[in-house]
């Protein structure tokens, strides 16, 4: 029986990798956040 929604296994989502994955994963979207946002403010004019 297949739960519906469910992509991987626990034991995969629970593996080391993927964990390291997960904080790549995560610390390359606050990155690009940081970027997008610094986009958004306006330079200062001297």
């Amino acid at each position: 029986m297949t739960v519906l929604g469910m992509l991987l296994p626990t034991d995969t989502l629970q593996s080391g990798w993927f964990g390291v994955l997960a904080a790549f994963v995560a610390v390359n979207t606050l990155g690009y956040a940081v970027l997008a946002l610094g986009k958004l403010v306006p330079r200062r004019r001297r």
